[in-house]
């Protein structure tokens, strides 16, 4: 009697999956930073915004931007955003204006971390280059999340985590899908390789 066939490639790959699941994922589901109280360590500047990006007699606002020191990759992506707004609403139309803001903006170990990226990316040019200026900003900002908050397989980790893993609790049905979207929308801010999808796609949420 022959021995029965073993599929190594298949129990290779579920073994893989498993080792995967028993990771934790760069953003956990249960927010770490949403609950968190504000304590006399946080700082804040502040910023005047346009109401109007697009005109600048419309008139302006006083905005309490939050610092950022250092924190979870999750907290990180939350400064970002709200840096997105304020080089929107400012607005920051240079590279150089968006270094700078950004230099305000983070402190500490983040400031230095931030610092350290720019002169290792920094390419001497002959001329100010506005296209080379945008291009270092992008670089440093990109580079402060992947190097310091998400590992190179974080994204491949956090889609698995949230396709396999998660599990409706005691929250609620609307709690949990507003948490799994924010979730699906972070995803667009991980280090995705090449051609990698980002975002799950909503039939496999």
């Amino acid at each position: 009697m022959s021995s029965p066939t073993v599929n190594t490639t298949n129990n290779g790959m579920m073994e893989a999956l498993r080792l995967q699941q028993r990771r934790p994922p760069p953003i956990p589901f249960k927010s770490d930073c949403s609950n968190k109280e504000v304590t006399a360590r946080d700082q804040y500047v502040l910023v005047h915004l346009r109401i109007d990006a697009r005109s600048e007699a419309a008139g302006t606002f006083e905005q309490k931007v939050k610092t950022f020191a250092n924190g979870t990759a999750e907290e990180y992506i939350r400064w970002k955003l709200a840096f997105a707004d304020v080089i929107r609403l400012k607005p920051l139309e240079t590279g150089m204006a968006k270094i700078v803001m950004a230099n305000v903006l983070l402190t500490v170990a983040a400031k230095d971390a931030f610092g350290s990226t720019l002169v290792m990316a920094a390419v001497p040019h002959p001329e100010d280059s506005p296209a080379a200026d945008e291009a270092l900003y992008n670089s440093a900002i990109e580079a402060l999340l992947n190097n310091r908050f998400i590992p190179l397989d974080g994204l491949s980790k956090q889609k698995t985590y949230m396709r396999y893993q998660l599990r409706l609790c005691n929250s609620g049905i609307k709690a949990f899908v507003v948490r799994l979207i924010e979730l699906n929308n972070y995803l667009t801010h991980f280090p995705t390789g090449y051609g990698v999808q980002a975002k799950l796609h909503t039939k496999n949420t």
